[in-house]
C-alpha cells in the first residue's frame, strides 16, 4: 500500500510538471514531429522515416540494492514510403553490492508497414523477433526466438498536440521451451513547443510506468533526447534515466 501511495504521488507530480511544461504558446510546429520518436515504444510507433537513422542510447537504472547500466543503438532503414526495417543492439551491466553481471541482450529485428499516412491520422502495423544469440536472459528465456506483433496510431489535434497509441502481442519462450503470450498497451503525447523542442509523455501498462522527456533538434539536424522513467509497480527499477542522440543519414 505504501508503494502504491508513493507511485500515485509520483504520477500526480509528473502530470502537473508535464502540464506546466506544455503551457508555452500553442504551436503549429508539426513539420518535424515524424522525426520525434517515443522513448519506450519507439519500435511500435507509427511513422516511416524518410531517411536512414541511428540512435546511440544509454540508460541508467536504480534498483533496490543494485544499479544497472545499459547502452547500445538502434537503427532504422526505410525501404520505401510504407516499409521500414529496425534493428536493436544492446549491452547491459548490473552491479550489486558484492558482485556484478553483464552481457549482450538478444538482437531484435522488426518490420513496420504504414497503412495510412494521412496528414492528421496515421496507422501502422508490424512485427519482429529477437535472435537468441545474446548472453543476457532479459527477454529471451528458452531456446527459440521471441516474437512481437503490433498496431499503432498517431492522431494530430488542431492545436498541434499529437496523440499516440499502440497495442502489441508478444510470444515469449519460457525455460521449458513453451511459448507464453502477453499483451502490451501503451500511449503517448507529443507536444511540439516550437520547431526545435518537443515534449514527450508516455504511459505503459506492462510493465506499468510513466515517462517524461524532451526531444531537441539541433542545428546539425540531429536530435538530443533525455527522459525520466518512473515505475508504477514494484518489479520495475525505482528510477531510470534515458539519453540518446538521433542521427539521420
Amino acid at each position: 500500500m505504501k508503494f502504491l501511495k508513493i507511485k500515485l504521488l509520483n504520477l500526480a507530480f509528473f502530470t502537473l510538471t508535464f502540464c506546466i511544461a506544455a503551457i508555452p504558446q500553442a504551436s503549429q510546429a508539426q513539420k518535424h514531429t515524424d522525426q520525434v520518436h517515443l522513448f519506450n515504444d519507439y519500435l511500435t510507433d507509427t511513422p516511416i522515416s524518410s531517411d536512414n537513422f541511428l540512435e546511440p542510447n544509454i540508460m541508467i537504472m536504480k534498483y533496490e540494492g543494485a544499479t544497472g547500466l545499459q547502452f547500445g543503438s538502434y537503427g532504422g532503414f526505410p525501404i520505401n514510403e510504407q516499409w521500414e526495417i529496425d534493428v536493436v543492439l544492446s549491452y547491459i551491466r548490473v552491479s550489486y553490492e558484492s558482485s556484478s553481471r553483464s552481457g549482450i541482450i538478444d538482437p531484435l529485428i522488426l518490420a513496420r508497414y504504414n497503412i495510412s499516412s494521412k496528414k492528421q491520422t496515421q496507422f501502422s502495423v508490424g512485427g519482429g523477433l529477437d535472435i537468441p544469440i545474446g548472453d543476457w536472459d532479459v527477454f529471451h528465456q528458452g531456446a527459440g526466438p521471441d516474437f512481437l506483433f503490433f498496431g499503432a496510431v498517431r492522431h494530430t489535434l488542431e492545436g498541434g498536440l499529437i496523440l499516440c497509441g499502440n497495442l502489441g502481442l508478444e510470444a515469449v519462450m519460457n525455460y521449458n521451451d513453451e511459448y507464453e503470450t502477453d499483451i502490451d498497451i501503451g500511449g503517448g503525447i507529443l507536444y511540439p513547443s516550437n520547431d526545435k523542442l518537443t515534449i514527450v509523455g508516455e504511459i505503459d501498462f506492462d510493465p506499468a510506468l510513466i515517462i517524461g522527456g524532451i526531444d531537441y533538434r539541433l542545428q546539425s539536424g540531429g536530435h538530443l533526447r533525455l527522459a525520466l522513467v518512473l515505475p508504477l509497480e514494484e518489479e520495475s527499477p525505482d528510477l531510470t534515466l534515458m539519453g540518446s542522440y538521433l542521427i539521420f543519414f
